[in-house]
């Protein structure tokens, strides 16, 4: 069987190291998308004493020359690609009112447009496969939740230009799955509560009083979650399973909280709310 080839963004963490280095050691050949050369030399040794073919990228979603070099490069060692996953992502834990829209354009910059980026300058390599894509969104993307909206319309951006997209391009044969991703314990979830302390800190006093409290709840209930979080090979099996199925699903759902949110949508917008308050101590 010939060597399929994965273009994956966001790898230097989480999510994109453990998924990344587990296809690799499959069989497969990652091209894995970090940011500094840190990251880089770290995947590569971990790579190497485990086995499998993963030749890290710098590939910052939001530098079109990043986009054009990992695409170039892949094309003239590969040919094709068999499947792209658009996993880098961030997140920030901060009411809408006080959140700053530098951070608001910096969440759609990587989740949406770093997204799309990737996926448009990778396409003809896709087309020649034809290989597939893989959205990695979240359960944010399906539900919305306070203090969160940010980041929660990054996702549900996400989902709509999946599915677009995954119009688009069904007649060319290449197939786009969304994986609806719930609570792992990853960097992004502690830097986008970091970014919520930051933010309490450069509130005046007035929009304290109003969101102080909420913050600290949001980051206690957020740690809480984190102490809780789904094992990280379960959405690693999850979006290998997107990668290999021989008809892949619009969606995939990786982890019991995420499958909650599922449910949860097919309530009254009135009680899920309430549900989602309650839920997070803020109601």
């Amino acid at each position: 069987m010939a060597t399929k080839t994965v273009l994956f963004t966001g790898a230097s963490s989480g999510i994109g190291r453990a998924t990344s280095l587990h296809l690799a050691r499959s069989g497969w050949r990652v091209y894995a998308g970090v940011r500094k050369d840190a990251d880089a030399d770290s995947l590569a040794a971990d790579a190497d004493s485990t086995g499998g073919h993963l030749i890290p990228v710098k590939l910052d979603v939001t530098k079109p020359d990043h986009i054009e070099a990992a695409i170039d490069r892949i094309g003239g060692e590969a040919d094709h690609l068999d499947a792209l996953v658009n996993n880098a992502g961030i997140f920030a834990e901060v009411p809408l009112e006080v959140l700053p829209l530098d951070e608001l354009r910096k969440l759609f910059d990587v989740n949406v447009f770093g997204a799309m980026a990737v996926t448009q300058a990778a396409l003809p390599l896709l087309r020649a496969g034809p290989g597939r894509v893989v959205m990695v969104s979240s359960m944010a993307g399906r539900v919305s939740f306070p203090i969160a909206g940010g980041y929660c319309a990054s996702k549900f951006a996400l989902e709509a230009l999946s599915a677009a997209l995954r119009m688009e391009i069904a007649g060319q044969g290449i197939a786009v799955s969304v994986i609806n991703v719930g609570t792992y314990a990853t960097a992004a979830w502690r830097k986008g509560a970091d970014v919520g302390s930051e933010v309490l800190e450069l509130l005046d006093e007035h929009q304290k009083d109003l969101y102080a409290d909420m913050i600290v709840e949001a980051r206690r209930i957020n740690g809480d979650f984190l102490q809780q979080a789904n094992p990280m090979d379960r959405v690693v099996s999850t979006i290998e399973r997107a990668l290999s199925d021989a008809s892949p699903r619009r969606r995939y759902v990786a982890g019991a909280d995420a499958r909650r949110v599922e449910l949860a949508r097919l309530l009254p917008d009135g009680l899920r709310e309430r549900l989602v308050m309650k839920q997070l101590g803020l109601g």
